[in-house]
Formats: C-alpha cells, sequence, structure tokens
C-alpha cells in the first residue's frame, strides 16, 4: 500500500505520525510529571500543618482543630485510638490504622484522601495521636481533564500536523518536481537547453537540482559534439567520396589515353587513402571514447632516439614545402609507453607543424630530461594561431584554416588523438602561439605510467 503512495505523502504520513506519537508522549509525561508534583506539594502541606499542631498547647490546640486547617481536617486520639478532639470529614471512614509520620493515600466515600499521623509523647509513658486528613482536589485531577480534552482534539491535531506537513514538504520537494516536468520536457521534446530554476541554496535539494544541470550540461555538450562530429565527418568523407566518383567517371568517358587514365586513378588512390586514413583515425577516436581502447604495449623505449628517427623521417617529407625539421634531443631519455602511439603522436604533431608552416621555414624538435619526467616541444615559424583558437584546436574535425586541409593525410583528428595519447600516459600538452610568429607545442610526460 505504501509503495503506491507518492514520496510526498509517504513523508507526509511519516512526519504526521512521528509529531503525533511525540505530542503524546510528550503530553503524558508532563501530566504525570505535573500529578506527581502536585502529590508531593499536597503531602508536604498536610505533614507541615500536622507537625505544627504537635507544638501547641491544650487551649491552642482545640482552637486550631475545631475547623479545618488549609482544608485539612485534624483529629486527636488517644493509645486506644479513640478519638479525644477534632474533625473529621463526614464522607471518609477513617478506618485506616495509626502509622508514625507517613503520608499515604486513601479511597473513601467515592473520593481520595492524603492522611498523616504522628505521634507526640506525654507524662507518665503516654502518648497521643494526631491525625491529619487532606481532600485530594481539582489540582491533582486536572491532568485527567488535560488528557480527555488531548484524546478529543486528538483528530483535528492530526489533521492540523498533517497538513502543516505536507505544505513544508511540498515547498521543500518542489525542486524534484520541477526536475521530473525539466527530464519530460527534454524527453518529449528533445530540448537539451532546459534546465532547473532554482533559488540560491546549499542544502541536499539545491545540491541535487545543480548536480543535474551539471548532467543537463554535459549531455547537451555531448550531444552537439556528436551532431558536429557527424555532420564533419559526413563533410570529410562526401569530399574524397565526391572526387573519386568525378575521377571515374571523367576515366569512364574521357580517358583517351593510358597517361590520363593512370592520372585519374592515382587521384583515385589519393582520396581512397585520405578515407582510408579518415576512417582509421575514426575507429581508433571511437574505441578510445568507449573505453575499449588499452594501452596494452608499455615497454620501456628509448625516446630520444625515437624522436630522432620520426623527425629525420619527417624532415623528408617536409621538403616539399621547404621546410626543415631541426632537432636537438638530449640522449638516452628512455620512458615506459606504447611506442606505436608515441610514434603516433610525434607524426601528428610534425605534420600539423608542418602544413600550418611557412614555406623555408623551419620545425624544431626539442627533448629535454627532467627530475621526474621529460619535456618534448614541436616548435614551427607558421602562421600561429589566434587566441580565440587555442581551446577548439583539440576538437575532432577543428581546423583554424580549412584551406590548408588538403594535404595527404590531414584529417582534422590528429590533434584530438595526440590529446588522447598523451592523457593516456598520464601526461599534459600545452600550447602557445603569436600569431604570425611561432606556435609551440610542449608535451611533458612521466617516465613511469
Amino acid at each position: 500500500m505504501m509503495k503506491k503512495l507518492s514520496i510526498k505523502m509517504r513523508v507526509t504520513l511519516w512526519f504526521t505520525l512521528f509529531m503525533m506519537l511525540l505530542v503524546i508522549v510528550v503530553s503524558v509525561f508532563l501530566v504525570f510529571s505535573q500529578r506527581k508534583f502536585n502529590s508531593l506539594t499536597l503531602q508536604k502541606k498536610l505533614m507541615e500543618t500536622v507537625d505544627e499542631i504537635e507544638d501547641l498547647n491544650r487551649n491552642q490546640l482545640e482552637e486550631k482543630i475545631s475547623v479545618p486547617v488549609n482544608d485539612i481536617y485534624i483529629s486527636v486520639y488517644d493509645m486506644n485510638g479513640s478519638r479525644l478532639a477534632g474533625i473529621v470529614p463526614t464522607d471518609c471512614e477513617n478506618k485506616e490504622a495509626f502509622a508514625k509520620d507517613t503520608s499515604r493515600k486513601l479511597k473513601s466515600g467515592g473520593q481520595e484522601w492524603f492522611i498523616y499521623d504522628t505521634k507526640v509523647k506525654k507524662e507518665h509513658g503516654t502518648y497521643l495521636w494526631i491525625r491529619g486528613i487532606l481532600p485530594i482536589h481539582d489540582t491533582v485531577h486536572s491532568e485527567d481533564i488535560f488528557l480527555r480534552l488531548l484524546v478529543l482534539a486528538l483528530p483535528f491535531l492530526v489533521l492540523g500536523v498533517a497538513l502543516v506537513g505536507y505544505l513544508v514538504i511540498d515547498r521543500g520537494l518542489r525542486p524534484i518536481q520541477d526536475m521530473i516536468q525539466t527530464a519530460k520536457a527534454i524527453g518529449e521534446a528533445g530540448d537539451l537547453s532546459r534546465r532547473i530554476q532554482m533559488e540560491e541554496g546549499t542544502d541536499e535539494i539545491h545540491t541535487l537540482a545543480k548536480t543535474f544541470n551539471g548532467m543537463f550540461d554535459k549531455l547537451e555538450g555531448y550531444f552537439e559534439n556528436e551532431k558536429r562530429f557527424t555532420a564533419d565527418a559526413s563533410h570529410e568523407l562526401r569530399t574524397p567520396a565526391a572526387v573519386i566518383l568525378a575521377q571515374c567517371d571523367y576515366g569512364l568517358e574521357h580517358a583517351s589515353s593510358m597517361e590520363e587514365t593512370k592520372e585519374s586513378l592515382y587521384k583515385i588512390r589519393q582520396q581512397a587513402v585520405k578515407m582510408s586514413a579518415l576512417i582509421s583515425n575514426l575507429l581508433t577516436l571511437a574505441r578510445m571514447d568507449n573505453g575499449q581502447f588499452q594501452l596494452e604495449n608499455l615497454e620501456q623505449i628509448n625516446f630520444s632516439e625515437l624522436v630522432e628517427i620520426i623527425g629525420e623521417q619527417q624532415n623528408e617529407m617536409a621538403k616539399d614545402k621547404k621546410i626543415s625539421v631541426i632537432t636537438k634531443v638530449q640522449p638516452d631519455v628512455f620512458l615506459m609507453a606504447d611506442e606505436t602511439m608515441m610514434i603516433r603522436m610525434l607524426i601528428n604533431l610534425i605534420e600539423n607543424a608542418v602544413q600550418y608552416g611557412k614555406e623555408e621555414g623551419w620545425v624544431k624538435l626539442s627533448l629535454e630530461k627532467k627530475e621526474d619526467h621529460l619535456e618534448l616541444t614541436v616548435a614551427d615559424n607558421g602562421i600561429g594561431i589566434a587566441p580565440e583558437h587555442l581551446t577548439r584546436i583539440w576538437e575532432r574535425f577543428y581546423q583554424v584554416d580549412p584551406s590548408r586541409s588538403s594535404g595527404r593525410s590531414n584529417t582534422g583528428l590528429g590533434l584530438a588523438m595526440v590529446k588522447w595519447i598523451v592523457s593516456a600516459h598520464k601526461g599534459e600538452i600545452t600550447v602557445k602561439s603569436q600569431p604570425g610568429e611561432e606556435t609551440v607545442f610542449t608535451v611533458n610526460l612521466p617516465f613511469e605510467n
């Protein structure tokens, strides 16, 4: 039954039950505490009055006990229990045996009484009993009236507590209702830009709302990246596909010699290679995103030799743009890493520097050993990167100058892959650039992973 109720109703019921139990327990405790206090007060009053009577002479005693003193009936008895003087309530049987200096409760005549006896010694070994009888009035029984009123008022009290609890809980849980409405709106309309609107606060509900808003921010970013990625990938694949189709049509319809046919086939091959590289990189990045790509071939490599070899290879390929690849490498710098990934990182960084470099310019590679890591820098004196582009160069397919994207292996994924490789090796990469002058990529990698 409880499971079918909303959280708001369940919390309200539990709150109401708890508050009612608390009210009942506190009320009963106060009633019995007050009753105990009143009873003790009356008994003290009775004992003090009787003790005062004990010290009076005969005349004073007869005058004092002829009428009730502070609602207390005083009577005097001889050793045999025969009453000598004083008065006794008519509706009190007064058959209780004497007990020295002891206060006790007696029920008689449909009423309760407190009785107190004291023993007074006289001459020749005789003694007298002085008894005080005090009726228990409404001061003690008023607690019973309070309890009855509480029982009568209990249904109204329950309704009041439930209503107040419901309103308080409704206000407290209102952000959760906003979350539900926001989630519904996103599910129905696909609007990831909606957020839970709340005032500033630091309680758990506000924290939960902020967490949901942060999650929506990330989801919106992921979906936007996915949409942009899909659009860019489609665009990048459409261009070489269009070139391949065009060259096929030309070769089939217009090629009149073997040389023209070979030229068309060469261009087709170029675009096919580019498409193959693009698809390969996309698959690799997808595996990286899904956590399916792991660095399984970690080994101790001579990173100095690797940088020299890759630098020399890229220097030959950069000669088409009359760009020199210059290396300044500290020897015997060893690193625990995946060698294949390190090769890809170096090639991507150098190819990026060459692609955006100036003719007759340079690309400088430097490697230096630090205390607990190595520092690799790849610098070029090319077109540079404007400040507004620096944070976006790691995005897939993002290009500072798309007009330079016609290179043999450029897919727009190189720097995104570099970023992942560096992060996978627990390193970091930064970039500084002055447009038109110089761009420097700095990679810091720990020796051990």
